[in-house]
């Protein structure tokens, strides 16, 4: 990930909100994978926009990421967030129901308050062990999805698989 993609809440409370899909994260990824993905239907303007961000982490730092999460989708409802170029957006944010899969998970609708007709993005967090899942959905044609329930499961698995924990 280039500096250019750091995204900061300008609240503390709210950053653990931001910093699933920053390159300046609060803590530090020891090792990590992305990949973009788009449904057919997005050359035509609908369907989906995914991404997905595989992350390492330092003995403890999942299990903190995820509380913060928790406490953030607590307290914040809106936030206005820096990216790496300076340009600022707000964000009204709402909880989302999280998958069954993990050893946590966490799911968050966050939209853009200037053109919350253009969609939100729905931010999936499915902690397995010191790893982060983080799977980024954006509907083209607006309204908010999530990752399908089978890639999920696939990807935990995956990681349990990678840590000798099945």
């Amino acid at each position: 990930m280039s500096p250019d993609q750091a995204l900061t809440a300008g609240r503390a409370a709210c950053r653990p909100l931001s910093d699933p899909v920053s390159a300046r994260p609060a803590y530090r990824r020891t090792a990590y994978a992305s990949t973009t993905f788009t449904s057919k239907e997005a050359a035509g303007g609908s369907g989906e926009l995914d991404l997905l961000l595989l992350s390492a982490h330092a003995p403890g730092d999942a299990e903190r990421i995820m509380g913060g999460l928790a406490s953030a989708l607590r307290n914040c409802r809106t936030f206005e967030a820096t990216d790496g170029g300076g340009r600022a957006t707000a964000f009204a944010v709402r909880p989302a129901e999280a998958p069954a899969a993990g050893d946590e998970a966490v799911a968050y609708v966050l939209t853009d308050t200037t053109a919350p007709a253009d969609g939100a993005a729905t931010v999936t967090v499915v902690r397995t062990g010191g790893s982060t899942a983080t799977y980024v959905t954006v509907k083209l044609s607006g309204g908010t999805g999530g990752p399908s329930a089978a890639v999920v499961r696939t990807q935990d698995a995956k990681l349990r698989g990678a840590a000798g924990k099945q």
